[in-house]
């Protein structure tokens, strides 16, 4: 039996529907209006190659607007509603178009997961990808910090007036110097990217 993934869920790998690309679509000014979009990859393999495609219908002349989603998922067809609901901005100047895919669940953006649009509380242990990269950056971050106090130590080992012992006895910095090549070999050993 395989073994369950444990890659977090990406908000930035899901495919989107946003507020904002429906009404620069004109798709919110009033009325109704049907439009496909089609979503295509970003990966490098498989670059605009076309993943899918969904029919959005939007309905904002009667009472209760809402957005229709009819698409197909391999063998399912999916086909339902998300309401719409407007509200006054905080300035007090202006209305902004909401989804509402739960109630008192307010939202401008919607993410497809599990063959769903949802919104970003309805997906749990999903992040985003800066949050995913903090613990790499951080770990990159401390190495080069290591490197750079070993690279300063190296380069006054090797200043002309370096002096490896006083006395029959190694110096300070010799000892600094020699624990610097240790840390060195086990640098060299380390998995940045664990």
């Amino acid at each position: 039996m395989a073994r369950p993934s444990t890659q977090p869920i990406l908000f930035n790998e899901l495919p989107a529907i946003t507020i904002r690309n429906l009404r620069d679509g004109g798709l919110l000014d009033g009325g109704y209006y049907r439009k496909t979009i089609r979503w295509r990859s970003t990966s490098p393999l498989d670059y605009d190659e076309m993943v899918s495609e969904i029919e959005i219908i939007v309905d904002t002349e009667h009472s209760y607007p809402s957005i229709r989603f009819v698409y197909a998922s391999g063998e399912d067809e999916f086909d339902y509603l998300v309401p719409l609901k407007r509200k006054l901005t905080n300035s007090g100047i202006g209305m902004v178009w909401y989804f509402v895919p739960e109630p008192d669940m307010l939202c401008l953006k919607l993410y497809m997961h599990d063959n769903r649009f949802v919104g970003r509380k309805q997906i749990k242990g999903a992040f985003y990808r800066c949050q995913v990269l903090v613990s790499t950056r951080k770990r990159i971050n401390n190495f080069n910090v290591r490197l750079a106090k070993i690279d300063k130590i190296i380069k006054h080992w090797q200043q002309p007036f370096y002096k490896q012992v006083y006395r029959g006895i190694n110096t300070k910095h010799t000892i600094k110097v020699q624990a610097a090549f240790e840390e060195m070999k086990m640098l060299a050993k380390v998995n940045l990217r664990k």
